[in-house]
């Protein structure tokens, strides 16, 4: 089963890599042909679509199969977990039963979600409605970004959600949990602008309002996802640590790296203000996840997590980034040779 751009193991890829991109499909912005496009012109060689909880639909798959494009592109998912992990399986067959059934139950199971939770947004006096959330993800899955966008689209709202803020940043001066999460609010406000807050607000099982956030049903754990992925024929890789990492610690990690419960992980991520303290502190925890990798004998893997054309851009201002990627697919390849086929 071909799951990856004609002769992308046959070739030694030059320029930077990104193993994990979003389209239309989840939470991103562009199709699948724009993504290849943009890509191209930011110097990136190599895209692999990894939509949340869907996988490439066949007519996609088989468009971009007859393409002669320069950026070659690997087939993938990124999966929700129990634990709150997302991780990512790369070169899948997505045709594969088990896993088409997964994500046509997990498709209802965030339709679910995103009704209710538009809902207890209502109840609280925000001006949303479920049908418009939905209508955003048109065909393909629904996400938290659906729900942020309709929720901020209307003006009314805006006052009511700076409200929100101020108790939300007031009590974080008292609680360690609600500082960190304000900083990320804080650092994610610099790039997103208000729709930053409202995943800590609103988003999570610990969102700082309770009583609005659900989670959906047919989720698996994290061995659960593993499997998925691993009986489609791909790689399962953990995606983003550092959203993770308070249950995730380097010393259970490594006893998953051990134990083979993952074949890598993302080690090196695009920071998109790289400048900025919190994401030079993120940067040495990934050098600690680095060396764990190396130690361990997984694999690493590299993300801009792009979901828009301006997420590229990073190809193009993080030269560390782009340097770091660079035979990556490389060494996957020589561990996984099949993989690549």
């Amino acid at each position: 089963m071909v799951r990856s751009s004609t002769l992308l193991s046959r070739i030694m890829i030059q320029g930077s890599q990104n193993l994990h991109s979003h389209t239309y499909l989840s939470d991103g912005k562009m199709t699948h042909r724009e993504t290849l496009d943009v890509a191209l012109a930011d110097g990136c060689t190599v895209v692999a679509f990894t939509d949340h909880d869907i996988l490439m639909p066949p007519e996609i798959f088989n468009e971009l199969s007859k393409l002669e494009h320069k950026v070659k592109w690997i087939s993938g998912i990124e999966l929700s977990t129990k634990e709150g992990a997302h991780i990512i399986g790369l070169f899948i067959d997505h045709t594969n039963n088990a896993l088409v059934r997964h994500c046509k139950i997990v498709k209802q199971s965030r339709i679910d979600k995103a009704t209710t939770i538009s809902e207890n947004l209502a109840k609280l006096g925000f001006t949303i409605t479920a049908e418009e959330v939905l209508s955003k993800a048109s065909e393909g899955v629904v996400a938290k970004p659906h729900i942020v966008e309709t929720l901020v689209s209307h003006p009314e709202n805006i006052p009511t959600l700076e409200n929100y803020i101020k108790k939300f940043e007031e009590a974080s001066k008292t609680n360690p949990e609600l500082a960190e999460a304000s900083l990320d609010a804080k650092e994610g406000n610099s790039r997103w602008g208000i729709n930053a807050y409202v995943y800590p607000l609103f988003l999570s099982e610990t969102a700082f309002v309770p009583g609005v956030y659900q989670d959906y049903a047919g989720v698996p754990d994290l061995d659960g996802a593993v499997s998925l992925i691993r009986g489609a024929g791909g790689l399962a890789f953990l995606a983003h640590w550092h959203t993770d990492r308070k249950v995730f610690t380097l010393e259970v990690l490594e006893s998953i790296f051990k134990a083979g419960r993952l074949d890598g992980a993302e080690t090196k991520l695009g920071w998109k203000d790289k400048e900025k303290a919190i994401d030079q502190e993120k940067e040495k925890k990934y050098l600690e996840l680095a060396e764990l990798v190396d130690r361990t004998g997984v694999l690493h893997s590299v993300s801009i997590d792009a979901h828009s054309k301006e997420d590229y851009e990073v190809f193009t201002r993080d030269e560390a980034f782009a340097s770091h990627s660079l035979g990556i697919l490389e060494k996957i390849y020589e561990k996984y040779p099949d993989k690549l086929s």
